[in-house]
């Protein structure tokens, strides 16, 4: 749970950083991560966004599986 909760705040930060609006939705939820990459312009910063994206799926299904 805690590297989940890295990643959030590593987007978040990154956004507030790059002086974006703030998210509309709460990025927890799967749903709600749709596009957040394409908010910023430098190719490196959306890969790296895409790569956060990609983990916390991975510890969405890890971590959630269990508790179907």
């Amino acid at each position: 749970m805690h590297k989940r909760s890295e990643l959030l705040t590593h987007i978040q930060n990154t956004n507030s950083q790059y002086n974006l609006p703030e998210f509309e939705k709460k990025l927890s939820y799967k749903s709600n991560r749709t596009g957040i990459e394409q908010r910023f312009e430098d190719p490196s910063v959306q890969k790296s966004i895409e790569v956060d994206l990609a983990l916390l799926k991975t510890y969405d299904t890890l971590l959630f599986l269990n508790k179907a």
